[in-house]
């Protein structure tokens, strides 16, 4: 009943957790169904699809919309858009970028898309009842779907990705950087070194080669995994050096060095798609 209500519903409120679930859900399923019509060659068949997929992901931002208490006029110009664009590719065909035109449609309407994903899946739903309804965080944690075990696993995942200190410590003075391995750091590692196996395995099935494999082993032996081995040694060669940081100015001592090892494990599958894409056009 729970998912017959987050992908059928206009009503209440979700928080982001529910949100990105079912975000995820329609991807994956959506991508998958638009792969299968384009081995058949029905590029129609793809739009109705596009179509038929409109309906679910519409309810799941309007509920989204209703716990930021925004109207859910925002969202619908949104889809509005969008169906009015399935329907000119239905007629006329193929949306042609090179249509300058056509551009000047595109780029505002992805850029509007960006800013409410950003508006929809990382910001906080109202605190207290709204007139959409009541809070939809209870404690915390989601009220919806929270009674599966896989979703309480994720949403206490999510969590500990949450780094603890600020990107800037405030107190630039404070000589010493804590040796123990954040749990923050900890578990982006893990999940940076899995996004990492996807993509090389997804990179040799498209390639059909080994290399991206032993790219994956090349990058996580100097990513991730060494981060995580090579952490306490770092951070105590970084506090005997934290003069030089000072020298420098606030600025470079200031920083949090949790947020920097974060924001470099955040490249490497960046790093690995390039490199990938570099390798493959020779």
């Amino acid at each position: 009943m729970d998912w017959i209500y987050l992908f059928s519903s206009f009503s209440g409120r979700i928080s982001r957790l529910p949100f990105w679930i079912g975000f995820a859900i329609l991807v994956a399923v959506e991508t998958t169904t638009q792969w299968l019509a384009s081995q058949t060659g029905g590029e129609t068949l793809g739009t109705i699809l596009d179509l038929a997929f409109t309906y679910p992901e519409f309810a799941l931002a309007v509920k989204r919309t209703n716990d930021r208490n925004l109207s859910p006029w925002v969202v619908g110009l949104f889809f509005a858009f969008n169906v009015a664009l399935d329907l000119f590719t239905l007629l006329n065909g193929n949306f042609d970028m090179n249509n300058p035109i056509n551009e000047a449609i595109a780029y505002p309407f992805g850029l509007f898309a960006l800013i409410l994903l950003i508006e929809l899946g990382f910001r906080r739903g109202t605190s207290g009842p709204n007139r959409f309804g009541p809070d939809s965080l209870n404690d915390g944690k989601p009220t919806l779907l929270s009674q599966y075990a896989v979703v309480r696993w994720l949403s206490l995942w999510l969590e500990a990705l949450v780094p603890a200190e600020p990107i800037f410590l405030g107190d630039w003075k404070t000589p010493n950087y804590p040796e123990e391995l954040p749990r923050s750091v900890k578990h982006w590692c893990f999940t940076i070194t899995a996004v990492n196996a996807v993509v090389c395995v997804v990179a040799s099935f498209l390639l059909r080669s080994f290399g991206p494999a032993l790219v994956f082993v090349f990058i996580t032996a100097l990513g991730p995994i060494g981060m995580m081995l090579s952490w306490k040694r770092a951070i105590r060669r970084l506090n005997r050096g934290v003069g030089v940081f000072r020298a420098r100015g606030p600025l470079a001592a200031n920083l949090s060095a949790e947020w920097c090892a974060i924001f470099a494990l955040l490249g490497t599958p960046f790093f690995m798609i390039v490199f990938i894409v570099a390798v493959s056009a020779d």
